[in-house]
């Protein structure tokens, strides 16, 4: 009998995790829901109407260290060989990035520094050291869907859009039915579930979890006529000292990330916009003539706040008390920043779990229920 496993939630995890089940067994069937129309998830590009341009939804950044990441985007990934800042206040460009280390924890984990869980910062120092490694940085250049989702399509057999997950029905600890908003679907006996939504949703359907904190994120996109030129011919700029911290240049297409912007979240988009560009302006050494048009896009969840006390909250492992069903996403990877590359892991994790539990069992041969998540 062929194995169905039916994957929660079609971005990065729910993807990747399809990945690895057609890896292990080429023979099983996929079923990915999202409450979507479209798969992708947080990772994906699209034409916004505003500008009338194409942006991703937020602008995301691989670092050579990010295997699994690169694995989804293949190995001709365009790396710039070197980050600079520019310190607005010195008015003055270095090239040296771990001098600026405050403002690339920020990035890393969109928490500032004093904040960040002692565990999550010893996994960035073994996962990125020597430093060369972050000397050696890919920027999204609006083409997310392109070199991340759509390297993924292969392996879903099937997708239910417009499905939002209401609530499991179970017998004996085994999940036996999934109960959507519009429909319910009744399990056989070697189907599998990997829930794999951001923790915010997970939780509507599975109160035993626990209530985190998030961090949000703004991007900024200016639409210029002409292709902007950064200092030293580069397409990516780290700022110390600004409102955003980092810009990058793809086409005519101006990208401006502020990462955790709790203070800013309230602040006008207008308001924001103009202060940003002001700062581009001034990297570039020329004045603020006049600005062009943009987007603010804010994501108050964009991830989880990397303290000590939330990341102990966060999963143990990808196992439930239901011996069918596996977590994904990138909060269930403990003590890792909240990333692509912790999202592709946890993936890789649920479905490792979930056809060895469909191949030879429940966990290993009875292994007794645990609890919905082991903190």
């Amino acid at each position: 009998m062929v194995a169905k496993y039916h994957i929660i939630g079609g971005g990065i995890a729910g993807l990747t995790a399809a990945k690895y089940i057609k890896k292990r067994d080429p023979k099983a069937y996929v079923i990915v829901y999202d409450a979507a129309e479209k798969l992708g998830g947080r990772c994906c590009s699209y034409v916004d109407k505003k500008i009338g341009a194409r942006v991703d939804n937020a602008t995301h950044a691989l670092l050579r260290a990010n295997s699994e990441a690169l694995k989804i985007r293949g190995k001709n990934a365009k790396f710039s060989q070197s980050v600079f800042f520019y310190d607005l206040k010195k008015g003055k460009l270095f090239k040296k990035p771990w001098r600026f280390w405050r403002e690339v924890i920020l990035a890393l984990c969109n928490t500032p520094h004093c904040s960040v869980s002692k565990r999550v910062l010893a996994k960035i120092t073994a996962k990125l050291f020597p430093f060369v490694r972050m000397q050696q940085v890919y920027f999204s250049e609006n083409d997310l869907s392109e070199y991340f989702i759509h390297q993924l399509f292969q392996y879903v057999d099937e997708f239910c859009g417009g499905q939002v997950l209401k609530e499991v029905e179970h017998h004996k600890f085994r999940v036996n039915k999934l109960v959507f908003a519009k429909q319910a679907v009744k399990l056989g006996r070697q189907d599998q579930v990997i829930v794999a939504t951001d923790a915010e949703n997970a939780r509507k359907v599975f109160s035993d979890l626990p209530e985190v904190e998030y961090s949000p994120i703004i991007n900024i996109y200016f639409k210029t006529s002409v292709p902007l030129v950064l200092p030293q011919l580069k397409h990516y700029i780290g700022i110390a000292g600004g409102t955003a911290q980092w810009i990058s240049v793809s086409g005519n297409i101006v990208s401006a990330t502020i990462s955790h912007a709790a203070e800013q979240m309230s602040r006008k988009p207008d308001e924001l916009a103009r202060e940003v560009w002001r700062d581009i302006c001034q990297i570039r050494g020329v004045q603020p003539a006049f600005m062009p048009e943009y987007r603010v896009l804010k994501y108050p969840r964009a991830t989880l706040l990397m303290t000590p006390q939330n990341n102990a909250l966060r999963p143990e492992s990808c196992f439930t008390k239901y011996s069918n069903l596996f977590l994904a996403g990138d909060w269930t990877m403990k003590n890792w920043p909240c990333s692509i590359e912790a999202a592709a892991r946890s993936g890789k994790r649920a479905a490792k779990e979930a056809t060895s539990c469909a191949n030879h069992g429940a966990r290993g041969g009875g292994e007794p229920p645990r609890a919905l998540v082991s903190c």
